[in-house]
Protein backbone atom coordinates (compact mmCIF):
# COMPACT_ATOMS: atom_id res chain seq x y z
CA UNK A 1 0.00 0.00 0.00
CA UNK A 2 1.48 3.80 -1.02
CA UNK A 3 0.37 6.52 0.88
CA UNK A 4 -0.05 10.29 -0.51
CA UNK A 5 3.09 12.00 0.69
CA UNK A 6 2.96 14.87 -1.58
CA UNK A 7 1.16 16.98 -4.29
CA UNK A 8 3.36 19.32 -6.76
CA UNK A 9 6.16 19.40 -4.39
CA UNK A 10 4.35 20.18 -1.28
CA UNK A 11 4.48 17.50 1.63
CA UNK A 12 1.16 15.95 2.62
CA UNK A 13 0.78 15.55 6.49
CA UNK A 14 -0.18 11.97 7.39
CA UNK A 15 -3.56 11.81 9.06
CA UNK A 16 -4.21 15.55 9.05
CA UNK A 17 -7.08 17.47 11.02
CA UNK A 18 -8.17 13.90 12.00
CA UNK A 19 -8.23 12.07 8.53
CA UNK A 20 -6.00 9.83 7.10
CA UNK A 21 -4.27 10.78 3.98
CA UNK A 22 -5.15 8.94 0.84
CA UNK A 23 -3.18 5.89 -0.15
CA UNK A 24 -3.70 3.28 -3.28
CA UNK A 25 -3.06 -0.14 -2.75
CA UNK A 26 -2.28 -1.67 -6.44
CA UNK A 27 -2.47 -4.66 -8.02
CA UNK A 28 -0.93 -4.76 -11.56
CA UNK A 29 -1.13 -8.28 -12.16
CA UNK A 30 -4.70 -8.71 -11.41
CA UNK A 31 -5.64 -5.13 -12.72
CA UNK A 32 -7.28 -3.50 -9.79
CA UNK A 33 -6.79 -0.88 -7.07
CA UNK A 34 -8.25 -0.18 -4.13
CA UNK A 35 -7.40 2.88 -1.28
CA UNK A 36 -9.21 6.28 0.00
CA UNK A 37 -9.01 9.46 -0.96
CA UNK A 38 -8.89 10.40 2.73
CA UNK A 39 -12.38 10.42 3.39
CA UNK A 40 -13.88 7.92 0.90
CA UNK A 41 -12.69 4.23 -0.02
CA UNK A 42 -12.20 3.84 -3.74
CA UNK A 43 -11.72 1.12 -5.86
CA UNK A 44 -11.62 0.02 -9.52
CA UNK A 45 -9.35 -1.02 -12.17
CA UNK A 46 -5.79 -0.51 -13.38
CA UNK A 47 -4.38 -0.96 -16.52
CA UNK A 48 -0.36 -0.96 -16.45
CA UNK A 49 1.77 -0.30 -19.86
CA UNK A 50 5.39 0.69 -20.13
CA UNK A 51 5.43 3.15 -17.27
CA UNK A 52 2.04 4.26 -17.90
CA UNK A 53 -0.60 3.65 -15.84
CA UNK A 54 -4.66 3.81 -16.93
CA UNK A 55 -7.34 4.32 -14.33
CA UNK A 56 -10.71 2.93 -14.77
CA UNK A 57 -13.85 2.16 -13.53
CA UNK A 58 -13.17 4.47 -10.40
CA UNK A 59 -15.89 3.79 -7.71
CA UNK A 60 -16.06 5.67 -4.25
CA UNK A 61 -18.18 5.92 -1.18
CA UNK A 62 -19.64 9.21 -0.84
CA UNK A 63 -19.60 10.10 2.52
CA UNK A 64 -19.96 13.88 3.85
CA UNK A 65 -15.93 15.26 4.34
CA UNK A 66 -15.23 17.78 6.52
CA UNK A 67 -12.48 19.61 4.01
CA UNK A 68 -13.12 17.99 0.49
CA UNK A 69 -10.47 19.52 -1.37
CA UNK A 70 -7.87 16.99 -1.02
CA UNK A 71 -9.86 13.93 -1.56
CA UNK A 72 -11.24 16.23 -4.81
CA UNK A 73 -7.90 16.81 -6.03
CA UNK A 74 -6.60 12.96 -5.09
CA UNK A 75 -9.84 11.91 -7.43
CA UNK A 76 -9.56 14.48 -9.91
CA UNK A 77 -5.72 12.99 -10.81
CA UNK A 78 -6.69 9.23 -11.35
CA UNK A 79 -9.40 10.34 -13.76
CA UNK A 80 -6.54 11.84 -16.15
CA UNK A 81 -4.95 9.95 -18.52
CA UNK A 82 -1.51 9.36 -19.40
CA UNK A 83 -0.28 8.83 -16.00
CA UNK A 84 3.29 8.60 -15.69
CA UNK A 85 4.95 6.27 -12.77
CA UNK A 86 8.54 5.77 -11.52
CA UNK A 87 9.58 4.14 -8.05
CA UNK A 88 12.68 5.53 -6.84
CA UNK A 89 14.23 4.16 -3.77
CA UNK A 90 10.81 4.16 -1.52
CA UNK A 91 8.79 6.74 -3.25
CA UNK A 92 6.22 6.14 -6.08
CA UNK A 93 5.53 8.96 -8.46
CA UNK A 94 2.68 9.61 -10.15
CA UNK A 95 2.91 12.35 -12.93
CA UNK A 96 0.61 13.78 -15.72
CA UNK A 97 1.19 17.26 -17.72
CA UNK A 98 -1.05 18.28 -14.88
CA UNK A 99 0.79 17.42 -11.64
CA UNK A 100 2.50 15.22 -9.94
CA UNK A 101 1.66 12.74 -6.74
CA UNK A 102 4.25 11.30 -4.43
CA UNK A 103 3.82 8.43 -2.42
CA UNK A 104 5.53 6.54 0.15
CA UNK A 105 5.08 2.60 1.23
CA UNK A 106 3.24 2.36 4.30
CA UNK A 107 5.04 0.25 6.78
CA UNK A 108 3.22 -3.00 8.05
CA UNK A 109 3.76 -3.57 11.59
Amino acid sequence: EWQLSGIDGEEIAASAGGRQSPALNLNLYAGTVIGTDGCNRLRGMVFPADNVLTFRGIASTKMACPDDALSSTFQEFLHQEDIQYTITGNQLMLNTSKGQLVFQPVSSN
